[in-house]
């Protein structure tokens, strides 16, 4: 790539249907939002597990824009049949060594960053239209570095013994919400009854075991999340 371009390639494999898309999104100041000759291509058909970028409802597996670091790529899923998806960077062009890519979930506000090992997750069948993107910053980290003091040692974490979710909040911070999710992203708790005691429990013991994220959203608009496992019932 000459100097003034930049390049990642990166690819989305479906692991149960043996099925690999690897994407290529190109970077330059003079490439626009809209179609740039010679820079984008057209998908072939959706096969049955399949991924692609999305411009101007173009579906694209080669993308062009000018580069913004607050941008926002729009990354279509499609697969029939549940699947193990992994997302994972292949090559970096002459992006600056300290620039992170990441993939966004967008029902979760999880960051994923892509230049580390990728990411490994399992979906059921459907069409994820809005779900991931990928990004070139994590905003949850930038919120809570506005706050990370007064965050201080703020923490959460399952107790399967109690069969409670344990939330540590030492400076007594105003907590807006508490929202619990599935791997797939699915919300199956959400809670805006929550005290700013120092101490703080939410029964589990109807929840099925399994792995859950867990975001914690404070009154001044910070937010955090953590993986949690939900297990050792009888």
């Amino acid at each position: 790539m000459p100097d003034d371009f930049m390049r990642f390639r990166f690819n989305v494999t479906f692991i149960r249907n043996q099925v690999n898309r690897e994407l290529i999104h190109t970077f330059n100041d003079n490439l626009t939002d809209g179609p740039d000759y010679g820079y984008e291509t057209r998908m072939s058909p959706v096969a049955s597990a399949d991924a692609n970028f999305i411009s101007e409802e173009r579906k694209l597996n080669g993308n062009a824009n000018a580069f913004d670091v607050d941008m926002r790529i729009p990354l279509e899923l499609h697969t029939t049949t549940e699947q193990t998806v992994n997302f994972y960077l292949t090559d970096i062009q002459n992006f600056d060594e300290s620039q992170e890519i990441f993939l966004h979930d967008t029902i979760t506000d999880e960051y994923f960053s892509l230049r580390d090992n990728g990411h490994q997750m399992d979906v059921p069948a459907g069409t994820y239209l809005n779900q991931f993107q990928i990004v070139f910053k994590d905003a949850n980290v930038e919120i809570l570095g506005i706050t990370e003091e007064e965050l201080g040692s703020f923490s959460l974490f399952q107790n399967n013994g109690q069969q409670a979710l344990t939330l540590l909040n030492p400076n007594q911070l105003d907590i807006a919400k508490v929202t619990l999710y599935d791997v797939t992203g699915k919300r199956v708790f959400n809670t805006t009854d929550v005290n700013n005691s120092k101490r703080y429990e939410i029964n589990t013991k109807n929840l099925s075991e399994g792995v859950y994220i867990v975001k914690v959203n404070f009154i001044n608009g910070a937010a955090t999340s953590k993986k949690v496992i939900i297990g050792g019932k009888n």
